[in-house]
C-alpha cells in the first residue's frame, strides 16, 4: 500500500507532498490544478511510462536538455522507498538508496516485486468500466495475465517452434547422411592407405637405423682419412727411422765389441801400468788406443740416445698400424651391413650390382 508521494518538477508540480490514509482516498480540486498529474506521477514510477520529456516541468528543461532533476518518490507501508529520477546524471530508479538504471520502458524486477502492480490494476478518468467494454479477446488477455496463462501460451509457441526446427533439422540431417554415404565411398582407399602408411613407418624405422649406421661410417671414414694422413706424414720418418735403426743396431754391435775390447784394454792397461812401474816400459801407443776407445764410448752414448728416440717413433708407428687395422675391420663389418641393405641411404638407389669403395 502507498503511504505517501513526493513530486518534484513533474508537470505542474514544483514540489508536492501527499500522505494517503487507509481505505479510499479522494483528490479534490479545480480543473487544471494538477490532480491528473499526481496520478501520472504515480504511474510514471510504477510503469516507467511515458519515457520522453513530456512529463518534465517546463522550467526544468531547456529545449531537449534537462537543467535540473525531476523526481517522484513513493513510500510503501512496509517502509520501502522508491524514487523515479530523471536528471542529467541519472535516468532510472533508486530503491532504498540503491540505484537501478531504467532502459526504455522496462521496469527493473526489484521495482516490480516491490509494487506488485500492473496496468490492469489502474484506471484513468475517462476509461470505460473495467472489462465491460472490452472484447472477449482482450478480457481473456487480462485474465491470462492475472493467472499467468500467457506463460503456457509462450511455452507452447516455443515448443511448437522447437518441433518445427527439429523436423527441419531432421530433414537436413537425412540429406547430409545421404551425401556423406556417397562421399564415404570415395574414401575406400583409406584401408589400403593405412597399410601403406604402416609399411612406410616400418621402412622409416629401418631408415633411422641405417642413418645411424651411415653416421658411424662417416665418422669411421673421417678417422680413416686422418689415419692415412698421419701415415703419409710419418712414412718418411718411419723409413728414415728403420734405416737409422739398422745402422744403429750395427753400430751397437760394433760398440759392444769395442766395449769388450775396451774392457780388455783397460785390464791390459792396468797390467801395463803395473809392468811399467816394475820395468819402466813406455806405453805411449797403448794410451793412444785408450783415447780412441774413449771417443768410441762417447759415440756409443750418443747413438744410445738416438736409439731411444727411434724406438719411441717405432712404438708410435706400431700404434698407428694397430689403429689402421681396427678401422679396416670396422669398415669391413660396415661393408657387410651395407650389403644387406636394399636401398642406399645416401642416394636412394638400389644397391644391387653396386659396391662401396673406401
Amino acid at each position: 500500500m502507498i503511504v505517501s508521494v513526493d513530486i518534484v518538477n513533474f508537470q505542474s508540480h514544483p514540489d508536492t507532498h501527499i500522505d494517503f490514509t487507509d481505505g479510499l482516498n479522494v483528490l479534490v480540486g479545480s480543473s487544471r490544478s494538477g490532480k491528473s498529474a499526481i496520478r501520472r506521477a504515480i504511474m510514471w514510477v510504477i510503469t516507467n511510462r511515458p519515457s520522453g520529456l513530456g512529463v518534465i516541468s517546463w522550467w526544468n528543461k531547456k529545449g531537449d536538455k534537462l537543467s535540473g532533476e525531476t523526481k517522484v518518490t513513493i513510500t510503501l507501508d512496509n517502509g520501502t522507498v522508491i524514487s523515479r529520477v530523471r536528471s542529467p546524471e541519472l535516468n532510472g530508479y533508486i530503491i532504498n538508496g540503491k540505484k537501478l538504471e531504467a532502459v526504455a520502458t522496462c521496469v527493473p524486477e526489484e521495482i516490480q516485486e516491490a509494487f506488485r502492480m500492473a496496468d490492469v490494476n489502474m484506471s484513468g478518468q475517462f476509461d470505460a468500466p473495467f472489462l465491460v467494454s472490452q472484447s472477449a479477446g482482450a478480457v481473456a488477455q487480462y485474465l491470462n495475465e492475472i493467472i499467468n496463462l500467457e506463460d503456457a501460451d509462450y511455452y507452447q509457441k516455443e515448443i511448437e517452434s522447437d518441433r518445427r526446427k527439429c523436423v527441419s533439422d531432421a530433414g537436413d540431417n537425412n540429406k547430409k547422411i545421404l551425401e556423406l554415404s556417397t562421399s564415404i565411398k570415395e574414401f575406400d582407399w583409406i584401408d589400403e592407405a593405412e597399410q601403406i602408411t604402416s609399411s612406410i613407418k616400418d621402412k622409416l624405422s629401418k631408415y633411422d637405423s641405417i642413418d645411424d649406421s651411415v653416421s658411424k661410417i662417416k665418422v669411421l671414414k673421417t678417422s680413416l682419412d686422418e689415419a692415412k694422413d698421419k701415415i703419409e706424414k710419418l712414412q718418411p720418418i718411419i723409413d728414415n727411422a728403420e734405416s737409422l735403426y739398422l745402422h744403429i743396431k750395427q753400430k751397437l754391435q760394433d760398440l759392444t765389441e769395442a766395449k769388450a775390447t775396451y774392457t780388455t784394454l783397460v785390464h791390459l792397461r792396468g797390467q801395463l801400468e803395473e809392468a811399467k812401474n816394475k820395468q819402466n816400459i813406455p806405453i805411449e801407443g797403448m794410451e793412444r788406443s785408450v783415447k780412441r776407445i774413449s771417443k768410441q764410448i762417447t759415440v756409443y752414448n750418443d747413438l744410445t740416445k738416438h736409439l731411444n728416440t727411434v724406438w719411441q717413433m717405432y712404438t708410435e708407428y706400431n700404434k698407428g698400424i694397430k689403429i689402421i687395422k681396427e678401422v679396416s675391420l670396422e669398415l669391413k663389418e660396415t661393408q657387410r651391413e651395407l650389403d644387406l641393405i636394399d636401398i642406399c641411404p645416401l642416394c636412394g638407389n638400389k644397391l644391387k650390382d653396386m659396391s662401396v669403395v673406401f
